[in-house]
């Protein structure tokens, strides 16, 4: 796939900055340096354009399940969590738990709380949201995942 390639591309670069910088006096070191910044701006675009388009992504897909729904009569439920331990939200919150998953992925953490936050207060229950939120506070205080941590 085209994002493989790129990804693949982009992470040979820093393979490579990391095995030259070592070798190089300090005065070349800054050259490398700005490349390692215009990598960092490519990051920091694809992740908001990702972002934005999974917005519109969500969106459409909620549009195509309310009209499922109205013409069913089903409820307008999705789920969250995964696994064998799927719990059921109404849609736009199953969508907001997926979006926090998302953020967190990223380390986009003050996001992520935000949308942890608003699923915890609408659904004070929900174990795995109660179980990010203080752990994206964390992160976001300290920067990274705490030593020894983790989710899955």
């Amino acid at each position: 796939m085209l994002f493989s390639n790129y990804f693949s591309a982009m992470t040979d670069k820093v393979k490579q900055i990391k095995n030259r910088i070592a070798k190089v006096p300090a005065k070349e070191k800054m050259t490398y340096y700005k490349d390692v910044m215009d990598l960092r701006e490519i990051s920091d675009t694809i992740v908001e354009e990702w972002l934005q388009f999974e917005e519109q992504l969500v969106e459409l897909q909620r549009m195509f399940e309310e009209e499922s729904a109205l013409e069913t009569g089903e409820p307008n439920t999705g789920a969250a969590g995964g696994g064998d331990g799927e719990v059921y939200l109404p849609r736009p919150l199953a969508a907001q738990f997926r979006k926090g998953q998302g953020y967190f992925d990223l380390s986009m953490y003050d996001e992520a709380v935000k949308s942890f936050h608003r699923i915890v207060t609408e659904e004070p229950d929900l174990a795995m949201a109660r179980l990010y939120l203080p752990l994206a506070f964390s992160c976001r205080r300290n920067g990274t995942l705490p030593t020894g941590s983790f989710i899955y």
